[in-house]
């Protein structure tokens, strides 16, 4: 059975030669300062008793005031596993990278710059690897959904909690289907002056973006709306003349 060892037991090794380095211990996990991680890691790794040479992930806790950076380790010869973090200021959320001890670091460092926005100093290709480049943001921080110009992602209330007099969501844009099931109307209809609902908010074009139901056209579904459309609804008598 593989065998946990404490944030204590970790400790009690690290104290004699890096005792400015440790900030915290507990029963799951050591905490140090970031800037001895990369020798707190060489250590751990070389060190015959310990011999934690496999990186098993590395991850990333936002607490608002401060990152951790939280190293799982393990020992495939002794069998053991611990828990290793490194606080950052969340300030400069920066820290040195571990590639130099575990090269298994590299993509996972790119993974916790890109959702966290902690840079690691001396990675050979920090950059993102999920968003692209220019994303607002990382989307992993607790204060994400303030995004720079006051944007939010996704509802600003529940699901049909709308403002006093209003009784339909916001308008959020045209699907690529509007067309085809609206045909031109919907053009006429958003050059007509607009009109503001509660807290300056457009009301929503009812048929605005529905897609075309299974086995309509979108001709029929327009007619069906009470819209104009500028689409031909031909009636086929027999299925099989449908082209």
């Amino acid at each position: 059975m593989t065998t946990v060892i404490s944030g204590h037991q970790v400790a009690s090794r690290l104290r004699g030669r890096f005792y400015d380095g440790i900030i915290s211990e507990d029963a799951v996990a050591v905490v140090v300062r970031a800037e001895n991680i990369v020798e707190i890691a060489m250590f751990l790794r070389d060190d015959p008793d310990l011999d934690c040479k496999y990186l098993n992930s590395l991850t990333a806790v936002d607490w608002l005031d401060h990152f951790e950076v939280v190293y799982h380790l393990s020992s495939m010869v002794k069998n053991h596993v611990l828990t290793l973090k490194a606080r950052a200021d969340r300030t400069k959320a920066s820290l040195p990278s571990v590639i130099s001890v575990w090269q298994g670091a590299h993509l996972q460092e790119r993974e916790a710059f890109d959702l966290m926005g902690i840079t690691f100093e001396g990675h050979p290709a920090m950059r993102r690897i999920f968003l692209w480049e220019g994303f607002p943001g990382h989307p992993l921080r607790k204060d994400f959904l303030a995004l720079p110009g006051g944007f939010k992602p996704g509802l600003q209330r529940f699901p049909y909690e709308f403002p006093e007099g209003q009784d339909q969501y916001p308008y959020l844009g045209r699907s690529p289907h509007a067309d085809q099931v609206l045909g031109t109307a919907h053009l006429e209809a958003e050059a007509e002056p607009e009109t503001t609902g509660a807290a300056g908010e457009r009301p929503v074009q009812p048929t605005a973006g529905l897609a075309v139901p299974q086995g309509d056209e979108p001709g029929k579904q327009a007619a069906r709306a009470g819209k104009e459309t500028d689409l031909e609804v031909v009636e086929h008598e027999n299925p099989d003349d449908v082209p």
